[in-house]
């Protein structure tokens, strides 16, 4: 059995994708960058083993999504998970529940640690799926107790071909995307904007400090600081941001003052990339990151 899909996969994931639906594994840790729809790949390979619609996933009778609540994922909802593996299934399908928990390296350590037990003997008619970022985020435990699948981005052309927009259409929304699959989609269709989603916020923050005064962009350290994104998610996004554009910038003539301006970007996103993940103090490093973007 292979799966047949409308989203856009490159290559390489699909084939990992297709040999994991042929002989699933109970827990699955599905990983890539922000933005790339891992919990997009995660309801259709559901939706297959479950023999059920990708839109019946988010009501699933046997089924259980857990998210961050704000900026990190409790031991109280690992509980929550934990406690609903306990209730019997009806049914004579191998396979009839599923739990899944995004951005699970945002899990703290001791939810991690409470769910280690059912990563190990997950009971058998049940799929446990972790989306995340960054994979070594997570403990090593959870680690070697997963078989993982990476998403990959797919190439441009590929995602051309996928969204059928006119070239210069394309070409804006690409780079303001970074070319992530899952971001482009939320940018073409605005149904699919859900202003709760982390990924969506920072990327709509990432966007406006973009075209804001210096003042400005100092005057959104406090509201950044408390946002229900994780502060790396933004650096991350304007660092792909500056990536993008600068790759389209290169290939036409006398642009240098944006190629410089796209330069200072993706610096200014790095640095505050390493000082957040080395634990420099948030609002000193976001304050930092505006005055140097």
């Amino acid at each position: 059995m292979s799966m047949k899909t409308d989203i856009v996969i490159h290559p390489s994931t699909r084939e990992r994708l297709n040999d994991l639906i042929l002989n699933p594994f109970q827990a699955l840790l599905i990983s890539g960058p922000d933005g790339i729809g891992k919990t997009t790949v995660a309801k259709y390979y559901l939706s297959v083993l479950l023999q059920c619609s990708i839109d019946a996933i988010d009501n699933y009778k046997y089924g259980l999504i857990i998210s961050p609540d704000k900026k990190s994922i409790s031991i109280d909802q690992i509980r929550q998970l934990n406690e609903f593996l306990t209730l019997k299934t009806i049914g004579s399908d191998k396979i009839r529940r599923f739990v899944m928990i995004e951005h699970a390296n945002l899990m703290t350590t001791a939810a991690q640690n409470s769910l280690l037990k059912n990563l190990e003997e997950p009971p058998s008619d049940t799929l446990i799926i972790l989306t995340a970022g960054h994979r070594f985020s997570l403990i090593p435990p959870i680690l070697s107790r997963v078989q993982s699948l990476e998403v990959y981005l797919p190439t441009r052309d590929m995602l051309s071909e996928h969204f059928q927009l006119d070239d210069d259409k394309f070409t804006k929304i690409y780079g303001l995307c970074a070319g992530l699959p899952g971001l482009m989609a939320a940018y073409v269709d605005d149904n699919n904007q859900k202003n709760n989603e982390p990924i969506i916020e920072a990327f709509s923050e990432a966007r406006l400090l973009l075209n804001l005064s210096l003042f400005d962009r100092l005057c959104r350290v406090e509201k950044i600081a408390k946002a229900n994104y994780p502060p790396y998610l933004l650096t991350d996004l304007l660092t792909r941001m500056a990536t993008a554009a600068l790759v389209q910038q290169s290939q036409k003539q006398n642009n240098t003052p944006s190629i410089l301006k796209w330069q200072r970007v993706l610096k200014a996103g790095y640095t505050a990339s390493n000082k957040l993940t080395a634990g420099s103090n948030v609002k000193l490093s976001l304050s930092e990151l505006m005055l140097n973007l």
